[in-house]
């Protein structure tokens, strides 16, 4: 039986004469197909962004999703004697996806669903015929048949996923229970789990035009809606009738719960309100195709202490409500704490921490009653309503006073003037004395004289004000050069705009090397109100160059250190571009032998925090300072062949992703710590407490107590 369309009209054909099926059935099966078809047709159609749009979407989230290379898969598959017992977070195959999105669901438009790899797959409705057909970032589902009789068949029979790097055959996802997220020379591959494997492959350009919406005529992948009042009950939040509520309340309710991640194993989570049965979790891959996400976990005190999920599902007394059944314009108690992520930098590592202390999420960023917000950039952040004493933020509002290059230039220049007139006669350290030589050309009086000062053979390097991840830097070692970047910053701005204000700095030419690479050190600067300041340091960890360094190679990364740049680099996967402080420590011990055994401790980080103070003090009298300000910010140090040390800049929204090992080992534990500071810190203070000491002190060390 074969439908065929005739205009308006439609031709229902039996192919076998003495077929037994009715008329009814004949019908009911071209229905069927034909509403297939134009639920295809809606999903494949719909163009929202352009080819640029979407290849830049695309490459966006490949990015993001490679950021959680090493996380492991699940708790339940370490030991105590496991390095990833006490992970901040685990990511099942199913997991990375949906947290790349979630990570990215303002770029991509919608919020991934809570289900697992099969609701991805009816999703995205665009099917490849094999690998040679992917583009990077397009998925690769796995479907076969348990080997287990007893184990839970998932729709569509469907198992795993992975995500197509564009690299011959190499994928990257987590694979193994007692692995971590890592990339996979092919996806191909054996499983003790199943049998019958077939490979999927799927394009994600559903995805990247905005729609994420099962195409599936068997599975529409969306929750009840009657755990939720509608808009005529007493119970809802929003009193005021639409003109329409029969048709607003199912629609509304379903948009409600479709823009609900949620998360699992986590000790102070929100249950849904309808509980899925999860399958035996003695294998990865049954693991991995739970209807819920059972993919991110928070471990500390809180989980030791609650028993984790299975403390949960026994004691049914302690469990919260569901994320849905909590109005989004309620005001929170002081029992049931809100907070809102914004941005992508680190957004998963704070999220759980966040959840660990049983605070509610915010989806929304435009909802104000709020008790933590932490944001990428401070335009996210209304100060004009921030309620201080009650609410915490983590970005001073004028804090581009040292986080910008010409701010922090201009303020250790006045922190010198002051200094030159209140020590007159004592000689005392200058910002020259750790900070390179600085011109600003946006000063038509320091330009010209940088033109006259500058001599052939001299390196410089110029930097945008207000830029990150190494955009905007090139190398001066030429005038000409200099002059054609000012100028067509000229002609590209608007009448009504200022040029991108800019800076030369002296490059330091002689760097100390590790393995012939060049190398810097990002440490950590954590500034908390109370009294009104306290200002905590921490290490941080060693940056490298995948390059060996010439002084006159002009490729930027031989030059500039930081993840973005690297990742870029062809040598970026067979070459550790992080390292430990300890791994610094044991280098330069291996090496310079006529240094003190512990240099990095004795002498290094001592150097480092005096310069760090040096550079709070320039602004502490000038912060505009509230109680539940709190600001975390990235200090980028070198050293000379002479084991001089120098800064670089300050940066306001350091990178918090957790790229390698050494980045796992720092990054989460971090975090944890700085928001338990600051939480402390903030109780401390509403309730006319000193904040010293502090039970959350542990690998910050404490820089500034004083007025």
């Amino acid at each position: 039986m074969e439908p065929k369309a005739n205009g308006e009209s439609f031709l229902i054909a039996w192919e076998d004469k003495d077929s037994k099926a009715s008329l009814q059935d004949a019908f009911l099966k071209f229905r069927k197909e034909r509403q297939k078809e134009i639920r295809l047709q809606r999903c494949t159609e719909k163009q929202k962004r352009s080819v640029m749009e979407r290849g830049n979407l695309r490459k966006k989230f490949l990015d993001t999703a490679m950021s959680y290379i090493g996380i492991p898969y699940a708790r339940r598959y370490h030991g105590p004697d496991s390095p990833h017992y006490n992970a901040p977070l685990y990511l099942d195959c199913c997991g990375l996806v949906r947290r790349a999105l979630l990570d990215l669901k303002e770029d991509f438009g919608f919020t991934i669903g809570p289900w697992n790899q099969a609701y991805m797959f009816d999703t995205l409705p665009i099917d490849l015929e094999g690998p040679e057909k992917m583009e990077p970032g397009d998925l690769v589902f796995v479907s076969a048949i348990y080997n287990n009789p007893k184990s839970k068949q998932q729709k569509h029979n469907m198992v795993h996923v992975e995500i197509w790097l564009g690299v011959q055959d190499e994928t990257v996802g987590a694979r193994w229970q007692k692995g971590t997220i890592q990339i996979h020379s092919s996806y191909q591959y054996t499983s003790k789990s199943y049998h019958s494997m077939k490979y999927h492959f799927r394009s994600i350009d559903t995805w990247l035009n905005g729609i994420c919406e099962s195409c599936c005529s068997e599975h529409s992948w969306k929750r009840a809606a009657r755990s939720l009042p509608g808009r005529k009950s007493i119970f809802c939040y929003d009193q005021q009738q639409p003109a329409d509520p029969d048709e607003e309340d199912l629609v509304e309710q379903n948009q409600r719960y479709e823009s609900l991640p949620e998360y699992d194993d986590t000790p102070e989570q929100y249950e849904p309100c309808d509980p899925v049965n999860k399958p035996d979790e003695s294998s990865h891959d049954q693991s991995s195709s739970t209807s819920s996400d059972d993919n991110l976990s928070v471990t500390g005190t809180a989980l030791s202490n609650t028993g984790g999920a299975a403390a949960n599902s026994n004691n049914k007394s302690s469990v919260k409500p569901c994320r849905s059944c909590v109005s989004p314009g309620a005001t929170p108690s002081a029992a049931q704490r809100s907070f809102h992520i914004g941005g992508h930098n680190g957004t998963a590592i704070l999220h759980s921490i966040c959840l660990s202390h049983g605070w509610v999420p915010l989806d929304d960023r435009s909802i104000q009653q709020f008790f933590f917000k932490w944001t990428e950039l401070r335009k996210q952040i209304d100060y004009s309503v921030f309620h201080e004493g009650g609410q915490i933020v983590n970005h001073f509002p004028n804090i581009s006073l040292i986080t910008t290059k010409i701010g922090l230039l201009e303020s250790l220049r006045e922190y010198d003037r002051i200094n030159s007139r209140m020590f007159t006669h004592n000689k005392t350290k200058t910002a020259g004395d750790f900070f390179p030589q600085t011109y600003r050309m946006d000063s038509q009086s320091e330009c010209d004289e940088f033109f006259k000062s500058f001599k052939e053979g001299d390196l410089w390097i110029c930097k945008p004000n207000a830029a990150n991840q190494g955009k905007g830097i090139f190398l001066v070692k030429e005038l000409a050069s200099l002059r054609s970047q000012l100028a067509q910053d000229q002609r590209s701005c608007k009448a009504t705009r200022r040029p991108v204000a800019r800076i030369v700095q002296r490059y330091i030419t002689n760097p100390l090397l590790l393995e012939l690479r060049k190398f810097d050190i990002r440490a950590y600067l954590l500034i908390v109100s109370a009294q009104p300041y306290l200002v905590f340091c921490h290490h941080g960890y060693v940056r490298l160059s995948c390059l060996p360094y010439h002084c006159n190679s002009d490729d930027l990364g031989v030059h500039l250190t930081n993840q973005y740049v690297q990742k870029k680099q062809a040598q970026y996967k067979d070459v550790e571009t992080t390292w430990s402080m300890t791994q610094l420590q044991d280098y330069i011990g291996a090496h310079y032998p006529h240094l003190p055994a512990d240099w990095v401790q004795s002498h290094l980080l001592p150097s480092m925090w005096h310069i760090m103070a040096t550079c709070f003090h320039t602004i502490k009298d000038k912060l505009d300072n509230k109680l539940g300000f709190f600001e975390l910010l990235g200090f980028d140090f070198m050293l000379d062949n002479t084991f001089k040390l120098w800064l670089i800049e300050v940066n306001v929204n350091p990178a918090l992703h957790t790229s390698s090992a050494v980045l796992q080992q720092v990054i989460p534990p971090m975090l944890q710590e700085v928001i338990a500071i600051v939480v402390e810190c903030f109780d401390k203070c509403s309730k006319k407490q000193q904040p010293l000491p502090l039970k959350s002190l542990h690998n910050f060390v404490t820089l500034h107590t004083k007025h």
